[in-house]
């Protein structure tokens, strides 16, 4: 979502707030600015707003705003992402702060070789391991462009990485090949964005001032380009995009920045598929929304879901269970990893419809979802007096 397909909506029965955070809407996007006088990427200032419609956004309370460009945020648990190439900052919702610096991120490859990367887009996987997609940067010529080419034409890697575990979204080893390659006779691409629809796995590329759409069934395949657009091209409206999937509407939301009026805006566009090229996109967020003069630059959106409003007490189960599969096709087992002699699962649509509930003991540890629609859900699980909440994905 630069984000991963999670809740699009849901009502006020899941929010039990951990600590006073800052973060109070549904949806997170981080995004830079920069005043008319910059000129240079050290300019840039990283920024988070929040909504409850995807469409009006506000600053995030609080927030210190800090030197970095092209970010991307990810909540994974109690913690919140913030990432910029080569750069992590985390803020941990069980105790209300922020790392009082960034941290420094780093790819190897299979044999531990450093790989060069930039505009880091986070995805958190089945397993809960963070994934970065990434234009890998390696060999890059110093000062030049690394979205663009030393002579044309010339090919441009898309790769992904997983997080070596105990690193806390700071280690990640490169998967295996490439997710998508690009030749480009003449211009750039870079800063991909990558989020799922509940079927397939979409990255966006921006390609300078327009946007190529491509797709894969997993996350770690090859993607392509959306079969019924031109050469996968989805925009040339503007660059540096995010995507999302609204699962009640069943529409995409896509994000992009573009120049208006000699400044920078960021821009959304709402479809329901990928069959035409987008023309109908409208300001979402700019110089004069977030209290600044109509010069100032809003740039690069990132995009994910407000997790933290899904947080329960501090009794919550934490690390005493784990739920696999996710996304599931038919059974949801709940392997608690402590004895129990029973815990209540119920299963909530987004809109807090309660769909199915259960008494799981040892001897059968799972719900049966196959005779659901596809979607997100919500699986509460209470065993004694401590209750949580999680999200399933059913495909």
């Amino acid at each position: 979502m630069k984000k991963h397909m999670t809740v699009a909506v849901f009502t006020l029965f899941f929010v039990i707030p951990l600590f006073a955070q800052p973060f109070t809407k549904k949806y997170i996007m981080s995004f830079l600015t920069c005043d008319a006088s910059c000129m240079q990427v050290q300019d840039h200032i990283v920024n988070l707003a929040e909504s409850d419609d995807g469409t009006n956004w506000t600053l995030v309370p609080d927030f210190i705003s800090y030197n970095g460009s092209v970010p991307d945020v990810i909540i994974r648990g109690s913690k919140l992402y913030l990432y910029t190439p080569g750069n992590v900052k985390r803020y941990d919702n069980s105790t209300g702060t922020w790392d009082s610096n960034t941290s420094f991120v780093s790819i190897t490859d299979s044999i531990g070789g450093q790989v060069q990367f930039v505009d880091p887009s986070a995805y958190v996987d089945s397993a809960g391991r963070i994934v970065l997609f990434f234009l890998n940067s390696t060999g890059n010529p110093m000062g030049q462009d690394p979205a663009g080419c030393q002579s044309y034409p010339c090919i441009k890697y898309f790769d992904s990485a997983t997080e070596v575990p105990g690193s806390d979204g700071a280690q990640f080893v490169k998967n295996c090949g490439h997710r998508t390659l690009i030749s480009i006779p003449s211009g750039s691409a870079s800063d991909p964005d990558i989020f799922f629809d509940g079927n397939k796995y979409i990255m966006y590329i921006s390609r300078g001032g327009s946007i190529y759409a491509c797709q894969s069934n997993s996350l770690h395949g090859i993607y392509t380009a959306m079969p019924d657009l031109t050469n996968g091209m989805l925009t040339y409206q503007g660059g540096v995009p995010c995507g999302f999937f609204d699962s009640i509407s069943e529409n995409y939301w896509t994000y992009i920045h573009a120049n208006i009026s000699g400044s920078t805006v960021i821009k959304q566009a709402i479809h329901a598929d990928f069959n035409t090229l987008l023309n109908n996109f409208n300001t979402v967020l700019s110089g004069p929304i977030i209290g600044e003069p109509s010069t100032t630059k809003t740039e690069s959106p990132g995009f994910c879901f407000n997790d933290f409003l899904l947080t329960t007490s501090l009794a919550e189960i934490k690390s005493d269970f784990n739920i696999y599969p996710n996304p599931v096709t038919d059974k949801i087992t709940i392997n608690f990893t402590t004895g129990f002699q029973k815990a209540i699962i119920e299963l909530f649509d987004i809109t807090g419809n309660i769909i199915t509930s259960k008494t799981i003991s040892e001897s059968e540890k799972y719900i049966d979802v196959s005779g659901i629609s596809k979607g997100i859900y919500i699986l509460k699980i209470k065993l004694g007096d401590n209750i949580c909440f999680r999200k399933i994905t059913k495909i």
